[in-house]
């Protein structure tokens, strides 16, 4: 109780942090050819996946509408790249494309937000397995580059709130663990004589 508003503002960040290695991912399977090369661009993607997925944990938020959003600003933004480059702009179809697909992740069972969801997981549990997460990180799943600062800083406090927990209330639930698995044990025991008997 005393770390939830921390809790919960750390959920809402990675949140969004989820989202946007979503939309990174989705935008590098159907356009990375093109744009391989132009870290500048996935920058700015990033960015404007950042601002434009604030607030997402309000009420008021439409996810749908600002995914379209997020769509037409990433064909936008990659198109101007391929300009100013000489290379020719994405056709309607890839547009077409990658804006249903960044719509789909709106979707709680689609395969990109599971995965993308599965890989957090795995380096939250790889960090918290780790005897000072502050001094030597665990590696990065794929897929996880893009937001990889940011999850590092919001593992690394996740891991405080966790370690100092157990710190403070280890000794204390310890000894009702032990109560509750010991006598559980002793009980366990007397039942199979009784039955054996």
């Amino acid at each position: 109780m005393t770390d939830g508003a921390r809790l919960q503002e750390l959920t809402e960040k990675l949140n969004q942090l989820k989202l946007i290695a979503c939309l990174s991912l989705i935008t590098n399977s159907i356009v990375g050819a093109v744009t391989e090369g132009l870290p500048d661009l996935a920058n700015r993607l990033k960015r404007v996946s950042a601002v434009l997925l604030e607030g997402m944990n309000k009420g008021t938020f439409n996810l749908k509408e600002v995914l379209n959003s997020i769509g037409v600003q990433t064909c936008a933004e990659v198109n101007k790249t391929l300009m100013e480059r000489g290379l020719p702009t994405l056709n309607t179809e890839v547009q077409a494309n990658l804006l249903g697909q960044f719509s789909s992740i709106e979707e709680e069972d689609n395969p990109i937000r599971s995965l993308i969801d599965k890989r957090i997981q795995l380096y939250m549990k790889n960090l918290l397995c780790l005897p000072s997460p502050q001094k030597c990180m665990p590696p990065v799943p794929g897929g996880l580059a893009v937001i990889q600062q940011e999850l590092e800083v919001l593992g690394c406090q996740y891991a405080n709130i966790v370690n100092l927990n157990k710190q403070v209330y280890g000794p204390f639930y310890a000894n009702i663990l032990r109560k509750l698995l010991f006598s559980e044990e002793a009980m366990g025991k007397a039942e199979a004589s009784a039955s054996a008997n």
